[in-house]
């Protein structure tokens, strides 16, 4: 039982444990996270896996307790990217590629080891 446990620790991926209130604190870096602050009762209502949400100026975020609810609802919308168990869904076309890209690139490199 205990060696079980030990290889489920070892593998288990961080990004699972990642808190979407955590990225408050940048806010002010990236403009995709303009006005963030927490929204899950909003995004998460009738939304299936959805445990966290947070919403800002120009996206909303959410958290989904596994990778398989994260895929199902990024593929209902043209506008979202999914970083594992995270999805960004863009509002409107006010941010650029590069604006986009620079939030992408730090939820996918969040609680990752080089």
């Amino acid at each position: 039982m205990l060696a079980v446990l030990l290889v489920m620790m070892a593998t288990r991926d961080t990004r699972q444990d990642i808190d979407l209130g955590d990225f408050a604190h940048s806010s002010s870096q990236f403009r995709a996270l303009n006005g963030y602050e927490e929204a899950t009762e909003k995004l998460c209502s009738d939304v299936a896996g959805c445990v966290q949400g947070y919403s800002a100026t120009y996206a909303s975020y959410r958290k989904f307790s596994s990778i398989d609810d994260a895929v199902a609802f990024a593929a209902t919308s043209s506008s979202s990217y999914r970083s594992n168990w995270i999805v960004i869904e863009y509002v409107g076309h006010s941010l650029s590629e590069g604006d986009r890209a620079d939030v992408q690139e730090y939820f996918d490199s969040t609680a990752t080891s080089e």
